[in-house]
């Protein structure tokens, strides 16, 4: 099933959840226009989807149904071909983002290798993650997916250069890839 902003706007349960589990604030139809802080040039308009606690904002394609990131700290890209494709990233890897900032400025493999201490550390925070992810999926009609990161990955990648987005002053915003790695972090590498 392909899940629309209408239908996920009037899915209450599915925006709580998605609030607590994925710090994701989904935005009513009268809140969708795009922030002034910043600068969009695409082929097709797109509108605000939602927001995060640090201050990221998503955007979504109204033609492609792309999903863009712009983050409050001078990175912006593509994260997803699909609102669906990006929901079931938010539920499968809701540490997305730090699947970007260990990636070693894009390394597929790294990511896939920073993902088991990840989901590792999901699981000791949020014992019950696999039930919460179970009810999401269900909540918006949605099947588990696969190649999260994969999918990730090439929406960085291929997609983003589809995006321009500049700030308030001219300037560009960076990748959202990072160049940290697995053995940047000293608890992963001893474990």
């Amino acid at each position: 099933m392909t899940i629309t902003i209408k239908q996920l706007q009037q899915n209450l349960p599915a925006i709580d959840l998605l609030a607590d589990y994925a710090d994701l604030g989904i935005y009513p139809e009268e809140k969708q226009q795009l922030p002034s802080w910043l600068d969009l040039s695409a082929a097709e308009d797109f509108i605000a989807l939602g927001r995060e606690g640090s201050g990221g904002v998503f955007l979504l394609g109204m033609t492609s149904g792309q999903v863009v990131y712009v983050s409050s700290e001078g990175r912006a890209g593509c994260i997803a071909a699909s609102l669906d494709d990006f929901l079931q990233l938010l539920i499968a890897h809701p540490y997305w983002q730090d699947l970007l900032k260990f990636s070693v400025a894009g390394n597929l493999l790294e990511m896939q290798r920073v993902a088991p201490y990840l989901e590792e550390s999901l699981q000791e925070d949020e014992p019950d993650i696999d039930d919460i992810r179970e009810e999401l999926l269900a909540f918006l009609g949605l099947a588990e997916g696969e190649a999260h990161i994969a999918r990730l990955h090439q929406a960085v990648t291929a997609l983003s250069g589809k995006v321009v987005i500049k700030a308030e002053d001219g300037s560009h915003y960076q990748s959202l890839f990072n160049r940290f790695t697995v053995d940047d972090n000293p608890m992963w590498k001893a474990g």
